[in-house]
């Protein structure tokens, strides 16, 4: 990407705040003469209505300025790289140029190399029981889901421990500790908070199925799950939500598991059905990590960008 981001390319990393004032400054620049940069633009989420304008505690009238930047920036880029197909449908309803370039691997990512999972387990006195991990800042989906899934697991292998991984953006995380308590689960649940980056592939190893949880929401359909990436990229057998980038990630049945939305009994006999097999688990990790570093690495999602931007600087900007 680095060679393509010529001193007449505008990048723009999201369409909101300062990136996106930004991208109207050169905007109208070009409009006066005063530059011909190519105006590119990064979207990876849903800003605006019913996606994070809504989820974060923002004054009304700012978020109303992310509805507009949003809208008015995918109209106005010359380029738009997006990191989902949701992202990709709502883009060209704005007339942009897409580029679909999905969130991808590298060797900075923390499922790259592999940790020493044993010492996990032996500080959180995990021993040999089957672990299940929630890998989650818990934006996707309510506490309570998690709660049910892991009681309804629970109902078929009696000995599974959950172990979650992530801070929440508000109260979820005292929300998930007071049903922990509620439903008398303190034994089997570890709540270990944030964990530094070079610390997670030793958390990923320690656990034997990874569980991915995501509400049928605006918000989701169109997020990019780079925690997705990172627990395939891992080796971790995951279930998901079938919603959304998860439908392009994993390959039902081959590199991971999709049941339909918010289907508590679905997800859970999957989950049950892995911690009963040991050679399952390995060969959908081992598939899941080796389509990762074949379809969703950077190496090649970078040159798909540097070439879209190579392009538009060949054909020039509309102005």
């Amino acid at each position: 990407i680095a060679r393509a981001l010529r001193p007449d390319v505008v990048y723009a990393f999201k369409p909101i705040g300062y990136a996106g004032l930004a991208l109207l400054i050169f905007w109208a620049a070009r409009r006066l003469g005063l530059s011909r940069a190519v105006l590119a633009l990064d979207s990876d989420d849903w800003e605006g209505k019913d996606g994070w304008a809504d989820r974060d505690p923002h004054p009304w009238w700012e978020r109303q300025l992310m509805v507009w930047q949003e809208r008015w920036g995918l109209g106005h880029a010359d380029v738009v790289t997006v990191a989902s197909r949701a992202l990709e449908a709502l883009a060209l309803t704005r007339g942009a140029s897409v580029v679909y370039a999905p969130n991808a691997a590298s060797p900075l990512s923390p499922g790259w190399t592999f940790g020493d999972g044993q010492a996990v387990r032996q500080a959180h006195a995990l021993g040999d029981a089957p672990v299940v991990l929630a890998y989650t800042r818990f934006v996707e989906f309510s506490p309570d889901r998690l709660i049910d899934l892991f009681v309804a697991v629970r109902r078929q292998v009696p000995a599974a421990r959950l172990l979650v991984v992530g801070t929440g953006l508000g109260d979820q995380e005292e929300k998930f500790r007071c049903l922990v308590r509620e439903r008398e689960l303190d034994g089997a649940v570890h709540a270990i908070g944030w964990v530094a980056p070079e610390r997670l592939p030793a958390y990923f190893a320690a656990v034997d199925v990874a569980v991915y949880l995501l509400d049928d929401s605006l918000l989701n359909r169109t997020k990019c799950p780079m925690k997705l990436v990172d627990l395939m990229l891992a080796g971790v057998p995951v279930v998901s939500d079938a919603v959304g980038q998860a439908r392009e990630y994993v390959r039902d049945g081959e590199t991971g598991f999709l049941v339909s939305a918010g289907d508590v009994d679905a997800m859970a006999g999957k989950v049950a059905a892995l911690l009963d097999d040991e050679g399952l688990r390995r060969r959908v990790g081992q598939a899941a990590r080796k389509d990762v570093l074949a379809s969703w690495a950077w190496s090649k999602q970078g040159m798909t960008i540097a070439e879209a931007l190579a392009r538009a600087g060949t054909t020039g900007s509309s102005g």
